[in-house]
């Protein structure tokens, strides 16, 4: 018998009562305590931990938005990285008017994808609640059915990027094709290495679609995505040896385009300088 303990400072009281429900109805152990990682912990029968731990975060009350202003969401996650099978669930609908001026549904989703990509932590979305519960209730269950994995990568054996998950995640780039997929893969042995390097802007060589992904995916900007130099290079005027050059000088076009304004860019370009100044 499993033993579900809810953290006591949990603030939803219908979670709870649903949580009751399920512990009757699967026979599962619900016991609350303090915890200083993870809203719900799941112990085996023996007291040992069975690896799996869920950070509850609720679109309603604000929550998630919160913790993700105030930089405490990276903060938990890192915590939970302590654990084999660390959930993030999101457990709410996306309200339009409670999130205007704040983030799009896109950017809600986007913001969800990057936890995972950055941290680890496998976050998911359910709208309902009663949802969100029977995921967290399910848990240990499946996890005890784990070993049924290696059969389906036995039967496909034969096919690569099946047994290779990194390398059919390359493959799964816009505008990449399986030879520069292999090159990436050899590059960056694992696909979150790969979106960590490019999020620096130190990738070159990219398609424009793939840097547009990564941006969304990660939520990072597109300016902190694509190497500085092509960005330099869609100026007016400014061909790739120059683009270079500026790169080094620069710490960012927006930087260039004041000192412009200024005068104190040096020699600019004519189509460059009228490009700037709107003449």
């Amino acid at each position: 018998m499993y033993t579900l303990q809810v953290d006591k400072r949990e603030q939803s009281d219908y979670i709870l009562d649903l949580l009751l429900e399920q512990s009757d109805e699967s026979g599962f152990v619900l016991f609350e305590q303090n915890q200083d990682v993870g809203d719900y912990c799941w112990y085996n029968e023996d007291g040992s931990h069975t690896g799996i731990a869920v950070e509850l975060k609720l679109t309603g009350t604000n929550d998630f938005y919160k913790s993700l202003r105030n930089g405490h969401l990276d903060s938990q996650m890192v915590d939970m990285g302590q654990f084999t099978h660390p959930f993030l669930v999101i457990c709410g609908p996306y309200n339009s008017v409670q999130y205007r001026g704040i983030f799009t549904r896109k950017q809600f989703i986007a913001k969800i994808a990057s936890i995972g990509v950055r941290t680890g932590v496998k976050p998911v979305w359910f709208e309902r609640e009663t949802d969100a519960v029977q995921f967290i209730c399910q848990l240990p269950y499946q996890l005890a059915k784990g070993e049924r994995c290696d059969v389906i990568a036995v039967r496909h054996k034969y096919t690569k990027n099946r047994l290779d998950y990194n390398l059919n995640q390359f493959l799964s780039l816009p505008a990449i094709g399986e030879k520069r997929a292999l090159e990436l893969h050899g590059l960056f042995p694992t696909f979150l290495e790969f979106l960590q390097t490019v999020t620096t802007g130190t990738v070159d060589g990219l398609p424009k679609e793939t840097y547009d992904y990564v941006a969304a995916i990660t939520g990072s900007p597109l300016v902190k995505v694509v190497p500085l130099y092509k960005q330099f290079k869609e100026v007016p005027g400014i061909g790739e040896k120059s683009a270079l050059e500026l790169a080094k000088v620069w710490e960012s076009v927006d930087v260039y385009y004041e000192a412009v304004k200024t005068g104190n860019a040096g020699k600019v370009p004519k189509r460059t300088l009228e490009h700037i100044l709107g003449v």
